[in-house]
């Protein structure tokens, strides 16, 4: 949850004082922010004092002033309140699923419209109040649990590979192994219903995100964009945002020899804050090699183009790229690149650059992404990362030049002042 600070200053200087006071601390939410959640806000208590005797009684150190600033104890406070009210839905949840039988709901499921359908009907023989409603899902249905107003989570099911599942390569190991990284929620429960060998099947609860997809807040945008009524909005400093987001996703994955094969707006689900959340785990792949046969990857076509495969075998690092490019296209223009056929079955995907989103700086920059993300042999994810800071830096300092350039400072001039 939070990273300790490194020890600074003489071996009695405050400084070092401060510094192994905030550290213990931390230690301490770090520890029970996954063994006893209940324990949280004792320690959460303990920081609001040390911020009273250091920051408000004007006495702390440089690196307590700027770890503070950092982490506001109201920022700290929210995520505290969230990581226990998960956990005690948590157990609400492994209560319930005593109390329901979920075998026998795998064994009555008769397709994606008879799911809500069979949770509810158990749901009422807990507690009438408790409710279900369908959040689509398409083939593999989702179904929104309510149990009181500030707790609710999703069920669904989980099919994986059993040879996958059973040698720890499937994508339920590879989220166990990112625990505590941002951008994967880990379920509530994940129970085993039936292996036939071929396919095994778990029946998930994981945690309900209300600010929805991607998908659905850029189809949301675009409308409120293409309203002849309303002032043109430029989406693109947004896209931007979310490019580096995916981008520090990507790293972050890949140093845990961890792929993810099918990123697309319908498959990132949104924070509060605007982070991203993975919706669909299918695509996380485990490999320390960037090939594998591609039948061990989830995909969707649309998003990437041939070139990602050599014969039984698909490029994850390629992949990775090509359906990022396509994502941040689909977000800028809402609309996704036309496939052409190059030499059956071969396709290549080509992108309209000639629409207004790509002829502003940001447009600019996004066009240049897309073109050199789907390179053969493009540049390390670093790249592009440093790519968007400089940018960003650029515009923030011809802004600056701007506004010192229009607001030149008022110099004062002794020989105008007043005696009396």
């Amino acid at each position: 949850m939070f990273t300790l600070l490194p020890v600074e200053g003489g071996l009695l200087s405050r400084k070092r004082k401060q510094i192994n006071l905030l550290n213990a601390i931390l230690k301490k939410i770090n520890h029970y922010q996954v063994s006893n959640p209940e324990r949280l806000p004792y320690y959460f208590n303990k920081l609001v004092s040390f911020h009273k005797k250091s920051i408000e009684k004007g006495e702390a150190s440089p690196p307590i002033k700027s770890w503070f600033t950092t982490h506001p104890l109201f920022k700290i406070q929210k995520q505290i309140e969230q990581i226990v009210n998960n956990h005690t839905l948590r157990l609400e949840i492994i209560e319930l699923s005593q109390q329901m039988n979920l075998l026998d709901i795998y064994k009555r499921y008769e397709g994606k419209d008879s799911f809500r359908s069979l949770i509810q009907a158990d749901l009422r023989t807990v507690n009438s109040k408790y409710k279900a409603v369908s959040l689509g899902g398409g083939n593999n249905p989702l179904v929104k649990v309510t149990l009181s107003n500030d707790h609710h989570f999703v069920i669904r099911f989980l099919r994986l590979n059993s040879h996958e599942d059973a040698n720890a390569l499937s994508p339920k190991t590879a989220r166990e192994r990112l625990v505590g990284m941002k951008q994967i929620s880990q379920p509530y429960l994940l129970q085993r219903i039936e292996d036939d060998y071929q396919e095994v099947t778990y029946l998930e609860c994981s945690e309900y995100h209300e600010h929805g997809s991607l998908e659905t807040l850029f189809q949301e945008l675009h409308q409120q964009k293409n309203k002849k009524d309303k002032t043109p909005v430029d989406l693109n400093p947004l896209v931007l945002l979310y490019a580096q987001q995916f981008l520090e996703f990507f790293v972050a994955l890949n140093q845990q020899n961890v792929w993810y094969t099918d990123l697309k707006p319908s498959n990132i689900l949104l924070r509060g804050d605007g982070g991203i959340i993975l919706s669909d785990i299918k695509g996380l792949v485990i490999s320390s090699e960037k090939r594998v046969l591609s039948s061990r990857t989830s995909t969707t076509p649309a998003y990437y183009q041939s070139s990602v495969y050599r014969d039984k075998e698909i490029n994850l690092e390629r992949l990775q790229r090509q359906t990022l490019a396509t994502t941040l296209y689909e977000l800028a223009c809402h609309k996704l690149p036309t496939p052409q056929i190059t030499t059956h079955p071969h396709w290549k995907n080509k992108y309209d650059f000639e629409q207004p989103c790509f002829e502003t700086e940001e447009g600019q920059l996004i066009k240049t992404l897309i073109l050199e993300l789907n390179k053969r042999k493009s540049q390390p994810l670093s790249y592009f990362l440093n790519k968007l800071a400089t940018f960003t830096a650029d515009k923030e300092q011809h802004l600056e030049q701007l506004r010192e350039t229009k607001c030149p400072p008022i110099e004062l001039d002794d020989s105008h002042s007043f005696s009396i």
